[in-house]
């Protein structure tokens, strides 16, 4: 049987919304010491360089399942890595307990990875701890709620953007720890977001709305119109035509959610 990877990258948006350490990141993790800033639980800050910090970056399709604890096949979940003072120092090894936040810079460009405790929603359509700690990088932030997550592409071609919240610095949420129907999936990214936006009824309708299954294949069409248009354009590169569509996907994906967050934050806090 032909062997699928699911490959997981953190991609680049525009330079603008790391200023602002915003937007979905592109870093390369392989066995070597990348250049890095470490934030210790007590808040002190050490730069530096760190080798084993997410280094797998592929998911692939056997026997088993690849979403069964992705977030441990990925190292999201990594326990401990090495960190030197500079690269001619000795390696030192940092642990969970001992951070919060590691930054990594790549071509002078910064991003946060947080360390947060999961939740999902099970079975049973309750909200359960499920006692796992995973380095997530921020999407998008807001007095209230952030977005963490990233992309998932299959054979180099986009096709998700994964996403958790989080209304605390503990935890972060998402709607299923396993592979379920679509309507099944429906139900619980319901509960998530009511969970998320604490039953405020102003944000209930948005809610309903944005799970409606009509609405969402309305918008899916027009989306799919755009990704038409852009690969029609004479006189533009095929890599370029990739980049713009995976860029339309992103926003398909992300601006409803960051449209909730700010209709939470101006009419129910």
């Amino acid at each position: 049987m032909k062997r699928t990877n699911l490959i997981i990258i953190f991609l680049i948006f525009q330079h603008q919304l790391f200023a602002q350490n915003e937007g979905i990141f592109n870093f390369i993790f392989g066995n070597r010491y990348e250049e890095a800033e470490i934030t210790y639980t007590n808040g002190s800050i050490q730069r530096g360089y760190i080798n084993g910090f997410i280094e797998n970056n592929l998911l692939s399709f056997g026997n088993s399942n690849p979403f069964d604890k992705f977030e441990e096949q990925l190292n999201l979940d990594d326990k401990k890595f090495y960190f030197k003072s500079d690269l001619k120092a000795d390696a030192i090894t940092l642990t969970q307990e001992q951070i919060k936040k590691v930054s990594l810079i790549q071509n002078n460009t910064t991003k946060d990875f947080y360390l947060l405790k999961i939740k999902s929603v099970d079975k049973n359509d309750e909200i359960v701890d499920l006692e796992r700690k995973v380095w997530l990088p921020l999407l998008y932030s807001s007095t209230t709620i952030n977005i963490y997550g990233f992309n998932l592409f299959i054979d180099g071609q986009y096709i998700y953007t994964y996403t958790y919240f989080s209304i605390d610095d503990e935890y972060a949420i998402k709607p299923t720890d396993q592979i379920i129907g679509n309507k099944k999936y429906f139900i619980r990214y319901k509960i998530m977001l009511k969970y998320i936006f604490n039953n405020c009824d102003t944000m209930n309708p948005l809610i309903d709305d944005y799970m409606n299954k009509e609405n969402y294949m309305k918008k899916y069409d027009e989306l799919t119109e755009e990704i038409k248009e852009v690969k029609n354009i004479e006189g533009m590169s095929k890599d370029d035509k990739e980049y713009e569509i995976m860029l339309i996907k992103q926003k398909y994906y992300l601006d409803p959610l960051k449209q909730m967050i700010e209709t939470f934050n101006d009419s129910c806090n």
